[in-house]
């Protein structure tokens, strides 16, 4: 019953959410791809494993929407909490809550990204721990699918492996067979090479990607995850905290529900140790590659959901004192009024505002009967969710090539200025003979307009959007002269 209500929740705000350029990537990709070879090559730009992209490869064979995509995303975000709700050791309130949160349900479901894919391999990590004196290779191979789901899980793959072999070796080296053992470690390695292998990038490659955090702020992501109440009463509440600007606040809230989390694991040493390595990985990464968003640092609180679902099912032979009971207890009902309420936060302005305005332009475009005409746009970062319902490729002046999803290279620090593309777009209205539909994400100055008679302006895009790149789209046709 409960993955039937996450189900439906799911599918009434996937409904009403407008996917965004981040979300349209991977599924124009996939849709660009005649192979899987070719699917590699394209994806080269990415540094991402590519088993999401592979799964939309294969549903985009069956249907050809961006729909499509938000299906299979449901789909697997269903699987990832039946199993928290049908296996986890927790309380039944806490399961609710954590299944019915944001993370679960908003982050990690309404958003179609590829991180619910290595939540959904560390919940069958975890299924499947009580099996590991069996044969640990049903677990190798989880931990091989969870390294090409993304970045953050392969972060997690080698804490989750160490664990392994050490629980195997130190409790249960009577049941080790040396093959098994030795094709779970090849299994595991493999899964860790072939992820390196996919998050090489070229030489030209060129990513907006964020800062690396300072250490003033570094630990907030703890309280970021455990608690993600976006800010109240505002459209572009996706990745703020109802906290944001009181960094100090949530250091020292992050500090105790830290500290909160390593005594409830400390029954179990070898898990409270797997806890601080992943932990400690994750933070590491934060301070010095890139602090991340919601979606990246919601996996500190996956990590200590795993591990205290790891622990619980690793016998002791005592009973839990009664004070580790309440703390854990407490620590999970902050936690799940803190999913619970963020998800109300984001289930409402999602609702009430678009998240981004690519789909309503391109509607714009269909609506003027223009959706089969040529489209020139600036910036393919900047105009490429369009294309994807478009469902052609579009001409990008900036990277001066035809395509659909961005390609983050070297090209993108070119700056053409408003009579250039205008320039491509009259080029292509000579060769084609026909009428050409400009896309921009900003409204072209008089100057220009009076420069070409032949311009009209279709319409623009002007309600207020969750991300604000994805506010202003303006519409153009350049009719023959």
């Amino acid at each position: 019953m409960g993955t039937l209500v996450f189900a439906a929740a799911g599918a009434l705000l996937l409904h009403a959410h407008e996917p965004w350029r981040d979300e349209l990537q991977a599924w124009l990709i996939a849709r660009s791809s005649g192979s899987p070879v070719q699917l590699w090559d394209n994806a080269r730009y990415e540094g991402h494993p590519l088993l999401w992209h592979l799964l939309l490869f294969f549903a985009g064979l069956v249907s050809g929407g961006p729909a499509t995509m938000q299906v299979v995303h449901l789909l697997v975000g269903a699987v990832m909490v039946h199993l928290l709700l049908r296996f986890a050791p927790l309380r039944r309130r806490h399961r609710l809550g954590l299944g019915l949160g944001y993370l679960m349900l908003y982050e990690y479901t309404v958003i179609s990204r590829n991180y619910s894919l290595g939540v959904l391999a560390a919940f069958g990590f975890c299924v499947l721990w009580r099996t590991r004196t069996r044969s640990c290779l049903p677990l190798a191979a989880v931990l091989l699918l969870m390294a090409q789901t993304n970045p953050m899980a392969v972060l997690l793959v080698p804490s989750l492996a160490l664990l392994l072999a050490a629980d195997l070796l130190l409790h249960h080296r009577s049941t080790l067979r040396l093959p098994v053992v030795v094709s779970g470690a090849v299994v595991v390695g493999l899964g860790l090479l072939m992820a390196w292998l996919q998050l090489r990038t070229p030489p030209d490659w060129l990513f907006p990607s964020g800062t690396p955090a300072p250490f003033s702020t570094l630990l907030t992501v703890v309280w970021r995850s455990f608690v993600p109440v976006p800010r109240l009463g505002v459209v572009g509440f996706w990745n703020s905290n109802v906290l944001s600007g009181h960094d100090a606040v949530m250091t020292v809230l992050s500090a105790t529900l830290l500290l909160a989390a390593v005594v409830v694991l400390r029954r179990t040493p070898l898990v409270a140790l797997s806890y601080v390595l992943a932990t400690a990985t994750l933070l590491a990464f934060f301070k010095v590659e890139y602090f991340g968003n919601v979606r990246h640092q919601g996996y500190v609180l996956l990590v200590f959901l795993v591990h205290l679902w790891l622990s619980r099912s690793t016998p002791t032979g005592r009973p839990a004192p009664r004070a580790t009971r309440v703390l854990t207890a407490v620590l999970l009902d902050v936690v799940v009024v803190g999913q619970l309420a963020g998800v109300a936060v984001a289930g409402y302005q999602d609702v009430r505002h678009p998240f981004s305005n690519a789909r309503a332009a391109a509607r714009m475009i269909i609506g003027a009967g223009l959706g089969n005409r040529p489209v020139v746009a600036d910036s393919d970062a900047a105009t490429s969710a369009v294309a994807a319902y478009l469902d052609h490729p579009v001409y990008y002046v900036k990277q001066e090539r035809w395509g659909t999803f961005a390609v983050w290279d070297q090209r993108r620090t070119r700056r053409p200025s408003q009579p250039e593309v205008l320039e491509a777009a009259s080029r292509l209205g000579r060769d084609s003979g026909g009428e050409v539909v400009l896309l921009l994400s900003y409204p072209l100055d008089a100057s220009t307009l009076a420069s070409a008679p032949h311009l009209v302006e279709v319409g623009a895009t002007d309600r207020s959007t969750v991300v604000a790149s994805e506010r202003d789209y303006h519409v153009y046709v350049l009719r023959p002269s």
